[in-house]
């Protein structure tokens, strides 16, 4: 299932589909975080933020082409809010 798909889904109630997500972007997630502040745990602890955020707004979310994980600049900012 495509990210827009399964993001259309979970916008639908279809909630349990977000895990699918997770699956799919943790580890990128976790190692982007873990590249940017080099702190095991903190870049846990980020990864883990940057997925309620996520998921918080996913009824917000619009496809334009692009993946979700491209479009999330939360990711960014979480690891720049750390650095500060």
């Amino acid at each position: 299932m495509k990210d827009e798909e399964i993001i259309r889904e979970v916008q639908r109630g279809q909630t349990k589909l977000f895990e699918e997500l997770v699956r799919k972007y943790y580890e990128k997630i976790y190692r982007y975080c873990y590249y940017h502040i080099s702190n095991e745990h903190s870049a846990l602890d980020i990864t883990q933020e940057v997925f309620m955020k996520i998921y918080e707004n996913i009824e917000i979310y619009e496809n334009k082409g692009k993946r979700l994980i491209l479009r999330c600049r939360v990711v960014e900012v979480k690891c720049l809010e750390f650095d500060n």
